[in-house]
């Protein structure tokens, strides 16, 4: 997933079914879970500061039992991103 998988993706609606649901069909077909394509997509929303989207990724990602190390991250910047979502700004030791 590129450019062309960011933009599928930014433009989701912002209901959880629905991501989770769009996110479920891409990786239907997949031989292997796309963990590489999904952290490209989530350092894009990054860049693009589409925090709620990253929010949602991220609790999918988790929600497919990847492997601890790779979940322990995921929830390290997980809270991260809830906090910037929530509050509008990085201060102190959250900074990215």
């Amino acid at each position: 997933m590129d450019k062309e998988g960011f933009s599928w993706v930014s433009k989701l609606p912002n209901e959880k079914e629905a991501v989770y649901g769009a996110l479920d069909e891409w990786t239907a077909f997949e031989p292997e879970f796309p963990t590489i394509a999904a952290a490209k997509v989530l350092e894009m929303l990054k860049r693009w500061r589409q925090w709620l989207r990253i929010i949602q990724v991220a609790k999918w990602l988790m929600s497919k039992g990847q492997e601890n190390k790779e979940k322990i991250i995921l929830e390290k910047n997980l809270k991260k991103y809830k906090y910037i979502h929530f509050n509008g700004k990085v201060q102190g030791p959250l900074g990215l």
